[in-house]
């Protein structure tokens, strides 16, 4: 941990998330930093909890199409006495405070957390020739004017660096937040084999795959399917998952409902094929959920996989549904799997402390603080969040 209170500001938008994204958000590494910093969160809508600095634009808060980003002044306001800029994602507002941040000398963060792909298979644009674009893009016009970048994976870093990025990373890998880490599982002996699939509901996830799978499988009656997330894809889900035999869940639940499906699972299904961190897959792992995986090359979760058993080529529908049957009929594998995960538990802190080291170790490679910052009143078109 370093020595001294820092003056931060965290640009993020949203700094929480839906309840299945969540599990490694930006919103328990805030309040962890906050414990023993001064953070001020610059967001669309601000953070839904009490904190001594935060601030939200209002002309892009709240549901609707994207309004005019704050006034150059504004941002300049929101970082008066700031010592070190966090940038969470390669948003326009994050560009425009990497702007004014290098025009007062301010060290900068950029943290690499959202791929391209993403956004582009959300509007039917499968396009390698797009997806290299927007990566050159966000290489040229965010990440490689940051002081350092924050990647959450090694798979991550050489994403950046195979599109351009010169600058110096630090790999600071993502923690599971502390209510899912104390998890103990229970597994309920219904005569039901429960399967468990996380994150956002779109194409990239492929959720389509894992319903065709269990269709497929020939254990099919005794599966049940829990898909937790919101998203563009979540009604045509719901559509498809009606030809299974028993009634899926699909759809976002509320966090406890959320923790409850983690503990009762037996197993956790990441099939997509576009991934930087795999948050989803790290919290069952740390709470010893087997997890079986998709390889792609745009994943990370391939190399999560524990093993042959619990590896699949994206998109191989028929080996999916194989495994499936493998693991059914196969109990003693799922336990030693689970054994296996469990030992390497992980417990939240240490990626705010490697943090909190970074920030200090940037400052001081900068030549010092800054002066203490003054809270200046906010202009009419900013907001105190809370």
């Amino acid at each position: 941990m370093g020595a001294g209170r820092l003056r931060i500001a965290f640009v993020a938008e949203p700094v929480g998330g839906p309840s299945a994204d969540d599990l490694l958000s930006a919103q328990p590494l805030v309040e962890r930093l906050r414990a023993r910093h001064d953070v001020r969160v610059i967001g669309h809508g601000g953070v839904q909890s009490a904190a001594r600095f935060s601030a939200a634009t209002r002309g892009e808060a709240g549901p609707g199409p994207p309004r005019a980003l704050p006034a150059w002044g504004e941002i300049q306001a929101l970082l008066a006495g700031v010592e070190v800029v966090h940038l969470q994602a390669p948003s326009a507002l994050s560009r425009l405070v990497l702007e004014i941040a290098r025009a007062q000398h301010i060290p900068v963060v950029a943290a690499f957390h959202v791929q391209p792909a993403p956004a582009l298979y959300g509007v039917g644009f499968r396009s390698r020739h797009a997806n290299r674009w927007l990566y050159r893009r966000w290489v040229g016009k965010l990440y490689n004017r940051a002081d350092v970048v924050w990647c959450p994976t090694p798979f991550a870093e050489a994403k950046l660096r195979e599109h351009g990025l010169t600058v110096p990373v630090r790999v600071i890998a993502g923690e599971v937040a502390p209510e899912v880490s104390s998890l103990v599982r229970r597994p309920v002996a219904d005569g039901f084999f429960k399967i468990l699939m996380l994150g956002r509901l779109s194409r990239e996830q492929r959720h389509a795959d894992v319903i065709e799978a269990i269709w497929r499988s020939a254990s099919e009656a005794h599966i049940k399917l829990t898909v937790v997330g919101s998203g563009p894809r979540e009604k045509a889900i719901r559509r498809h998952a009606l030809d299974l035999q028993n009634q899926a869940v699909v759809g976002a639940l509320p966090r406890h409902a959320l923790l409850g499906h983690l503990a009762t699972a037996d197993l956790l299904v990441h099939a997509g094929e576009v991934e930087l961190e795999a948050p989803a897959v790290i919290a069952a792992r740390s709470i010893g959920l087997p997890v079986l995986v998709a390889q792609g090359r745009e994943s990370a979760a391939s190399a999560l996989a524990l093993g042959a058993d619990f590896r699949f080529p994206v998109g191989n529908v028929k080996l999916l549904s194989q495994h499936l049957d493998a693991l059914v009929a196969r109990p003693e594998v799922l336990r030693e799997a689970g054994s296996h995960s469990a030992a390497a538990r992980q417990g939240f802190g240490a990626q705010a402390d490697e943090l909190e080291a970074l920030y200090h170790g940037l400052l001081k490679q900068k030549g010092g603080r800054a002066p203490r910052w003054t809270l200046l009143p906010l202009p009419g078109r900013l907001s105190e969040a809370a």
